[in-house]
């Protein structure tokens, strides 16, 4: 009550941060306010029967809304887009979706979460990583939560864009595609059985090597290692990532090598050039500025290929020497802040991209195409990119079809490496919501 009569006084100019309290906490703030010092020290108001008008208030003035209303005629656009892509058998994957069942487990858990305002009251000051983990947690959970009460939401195929912005190779989004997966396997249930998914292991090594075995006929070692599920060990071991030859990776070590070959497949040299830029793109020292780890590691890579698979290094230079230019690309500017957190600015749009990728998106949509219209129809499914979704009494037939199509597409000797994610034998079982 003080604070609020000192507000409407004008002692109180304007809330610094958001007031933050938590009964029991010990990181409770009260001082969020800035105070009109030089008015607080001439106070005047020592007659309490004084009124506001006394006083000099302002009257306040009610301000005045129309009446909103809702277009209730025609159907719901985002039941509508789920028509326009009928190569993805989109209005299946709609019907397999709408009948999810969210565990009560994944309910109580998003709720601890969401309305845990500890979980914000620093977020300004958290590092890049930190921030970004937390709003993908947040539209992840509110996924989550909005499956529960029949909310399903559109999608979209990316090679069309209503934003203007240029079309890319024809991935197919869903309200699934980003809910993390953690998430999608602990509180997820299609006909009471768990969600299994059945993807392509090391799926764009793998489809760089099939587009090389197309071109030369060749089988490198590179596509080899790739089909035997082996590849990201294979390229720790041949890069002296880790000190130890027979090293098996862990989890996290086998995260870090993937995200250090994605950055080395898809980057390009001199992106930041401008746009009318003609001419090939060539390797500076200004490429060469990264992380230590990563420096590293591109050395090491660059050597062993020139070397022992010299035709899928000559691919990835050609690609990174002919970008092209994305006018949708964000550009940002790293640094770091007074704490020497790392954090990002955006300034500008646009910027050189390696096409690589795009072409490999490109076959990974052709398979996973071809796949998904192979399935017995009375299945139920869902797509997230080269990753089919199905309840675990269905994924080995699943698993049957998608291999039979890659030998369709790609040969009899190019039999794709599938895994399955999330079965029961590592999951833990969990009460359906009603």
């Amino acid at each position: 009550q003080i604070l609020l009569v000192l507000a409407m006084l004008g002692y109180i100019k304007k809330l610094d941060l958001p007031y933050s309290y938590k009964d029991g906490g010990h990181n409770n703030h009260g001082n969020h306010y800035l105070m009109d010092r030089e008015k607080l020290l001439d106070w005047g108001c020592a007659d309490y029967t004084s009124t506001l008008s006394d006083i000099g208030m302002p009257e306040w003035e009610m301000t005045h809304t129309s009446t909103v209303s809702f277009d209730e005629e025609g159907d719901d656009p985002d039941t509508i887009s789920w028509t326009q892509h009928p190569d993805w058998l989109a209005e299946r994957q709609y019907e397999s979706i709408r009948s999810v069942q969210v565990v009560n487990d994944g309910l109580e858990q998003s709720s601890r979460w969401m309305f845990n305002y500890n979980e914000y009251q620093y977020y300004y000051n958290l590092s890049e990583e930190e921030q970004d983990n937390i709003k993908k947690t947040w539209i992840s959970f509110q996924k989550l939560r909005d499956l529960s009460c029949g909310i399903i939401g559109g999608c979209l195929d990316d090679s069309v864009r209503t934003d203007g912005r240029k079309g890319y190779a024809g991935r197919f989004y869903s309200p699934m595609t980003n809910m993390k997966s953690e998430h999608r396997h602990k509180y997820l249930r299609l006909d009471g059985e768990l969600i299994t998914e059945v993807d392509v292991s090391n799926a764009q090594p793998t489809l760089l090597g099939i587009l090389m075995f197309r071109e030369t006929g060749v089988m490198s070692e590179w596509l080899r290692q790739c089909l035997d599920g082996h590849f990201y060990e294979w390229i720790a071991e041949k890069t002296n990532t880790y000190s130890n030859p027979q090293h098996t990776l862990t989890e996290e070590e086998r995260k870090t090598i993937k995200r250090m070959v994605m950055r080395y497949l898809y980057s390009c040299y001199q992106p930041d050039l401008e746009k009318d830029y003609q001419g090939e793109h060539i390797p500076t020292k200004g490429n060469w500025k990264n992380d230590g780890q990563y420096l590293s590691f591109q050395k090491r890579l660059n050597g062993f290929l020139k070397k022992d698979e010299p035709a899928i290094f000559k691919k990835i230079d050609w690609y990174k020497r002919n970008p092209e230019y994305r006018e949708d690309k964000p550009l940002f500017r790293h640094y770091e802040d007074e704490s020497g957190g790392k954090r990002k600015k955006k300034v500008g749009q646009g910027k050189w991209c390696s096409m690589l990728s795009y072409y490999l998106v490109c076959q990974e949509v052709e398979y996973i195409k071809r796949c998904i219209h192979s399935l017995p129809e009375d299945m139920k499914f869902w797509t997230i990119h080269d990753c089919i979704c199905v309840k675990e009494s269905d994924s080995l037939r699943v698993k049957e079809v998608m291999e039979q199509v890659s030998r369709e597409l790609f040969g009899e000797d190019i039999t794709l490496g599938l895994k399955r994610e999330n079965t029961s034998e590592d999951t833990h079982k969990y009460s359906i919501s009603s």
